[in-house]
């Protein structure tokens, strides 16, 4: 069992796709800080460290490819945390079994994360705190596949915990790498969303209010009869993370940034501005030819506020003024029913709230 949290308020910093790569030379291509990676969490650690989190929540592909060097650089960092008794709760994703080494993830990773109960037909498992019951879930389906499975094992095993956790009173935080609810956008959203779909149903029936998941690199905040917190990646986008405050009756969920420092925030900054030319020139590749230079500049810079929005999970604060760009609108008009104008109009609907912050109460 994890410390308690008794009457104060238990600090937990979450995230997902750390993607650590212990490859001397791993591609950046896509995620921009693959490359700074040492410096990078060297960073982030210090600062958990620093403001004195209890607990550390991972949502999977926390290793790049799973191998047994990507994994003992990830046990390295987790060792630094239990060295000041900070606690770790970790599901894995997709990527951290591309190399396979399923038994050697349990053997590495389980004396650290300590669960109370184990799934014996998966690596999924619980571990309490307090009134608090975290589900770290395993929903990888096989080696290099991208979808989000559980085994119809683990999910009669998840049936009676659940059961039995609503027995004790406890308030239940269920965690995976793959996401609860789908977008419009998602054109196969077996390779984003968890099955079976009634998994959601069994979460509702069991008075389950917290869903935590990644695999999507950006935040996001869904809402139905149970919310879902989608955690940022910290290497990529505006290098966000999470932070939940768990209070005996309510949690407070925030967005934070994390802010380099030194010679590390100019290179971060110029992998950042590669990264960015990069993605502006596939929304210019499906622009071109359809207006002037003056024109389509305008464009991308308007497709570059909507790109700083929905990293930083602000796009409902900024959706109205984007609406009343006439720029934007021809650029979204343009993008029409590719993959990019899908992503944006769904990012875009007026169902959607903010995804800074989120309270839930007990």
């Amino acid at each position: 069992m994890m410390k308690l949290m008794n009457e104060r308020v238990y600090k937990a910093v979450i995230t997902s796709d750390f993607h650590m790569s212990a490859s001397p030379d791993p591609s950046d291509a896509i995620v921009s800080l693959m490359k700074l990676q040492r410096p990078v969490f060297d960073a982030f650690f210090d600062m958990l460290i620093k403001e004195h989190t209890d607990l550390l929540i991972l949502c999977g592909d926390n290793t790049q490819s799973g191998s047994v060097a990507d994994m003992r650089m990830l046990k390295e960092y987790l060792n630094r945390l239990a060295e000041k008794d900070i606690d770790v709760i970790m599901c894995p994703g997709n990527h951290d079994f591309d190399s396979g080494y399923e038994e050697y993830y349990e053997q590495l990773f389980f004396p650290l994360l300590k669960p109370d109960e184990k799934d014996p037909h998966s690596l999924s498992y619980l571990r309490r705190s307090g009134s608090y019951t975290f589900f770290a879930m395993d929903d990888h389906e096989g080696k290099r596949s991208p979808r989000g499975v559980l085994k119809a094992e683990t999910v009669e095993w998840l049936k009676r915990k659940l059961r039995k956790e609503a027995e004790r009173r406890q308030k239940v935080i269920f965690l995976s790498h793959h996401n609860l609810h789908a977008d419009a956008w998602m054109g196969r959203p077996e390779f984003y969303c968890l099955s079976p779909s009634d998994v959601k149903d069994l979460l509702v029936q069991n008075g389950v209010k917290l869903v935590c998941s990644g695999h999507l690199h950006d935040p996001k905040i869904y809402h139905s009869e149970i919310d879902e917190i989608v955690t940022p990646m910290l290497l990529a986008g505006n290098h966000m993370y999470g932070e939940m405050m768990l209070g005996e009756k309510e949690i407070n969920y925030r967005l934070r940034r994390f802010y380099f420092s030194g010679s590390l925030l100019d290179q971060v900054y110029e992998k950042d501005r590669i990264c960015r030319e990069n993605r502006m020139a596939v929304y210019e590749k499906i622009l071109k030819d359809s207006h002037g230079k003056y024109e389509i500049s305008m464009m991308l810079e308007r497709l570059g506020w909507w790109q700083d929005a929905m990293q930083s999970g602000t796009v409902y604060e900024h959706r109205d003024q984007l609406f009343q760009d006439q720029h934007f609108l021809k650029a979204l008009d343009l993008l029409g029913d590719s993959a990019w104008g899908k992503w944006i109009r769904a990012s875009l609907d007026a169902s959607a709230v903010s995804s800074c912050s989120l309270r839930i109460e007990y």
